[in-house]
């Protein structure tokens, strides 16, 4: 019963990490990241007129 409780588990874990670019709420925030390159490219560039960065909605970043 633990050997199928730990296969399981671990099958489970292994569908989690399959797919990390996902929406899910445990997926990685590529959009957020995103805008934060590019705000930092376009300080870089000096340009003053910059976006501002994505807000969690419903505590989620996105």
């Amino acid at each position: 019963m633990l050997m199928a409780y730990a296969t399981f588990g671990l099958d489970a874990l292994g569908d989690q990490l399959e797919d990390p670019f996902g929406r899910a709420d445990n997926d990685l925030p590529l959009d957020a990241l995103t805008r934060s390159v590019e705000i930092e490219l376009r300080a870089a560039l000096g340009e003053t007129a910059l976006p501002a960065p994505l807000q969690p909605q419903r505590f989620v970043l996105t």
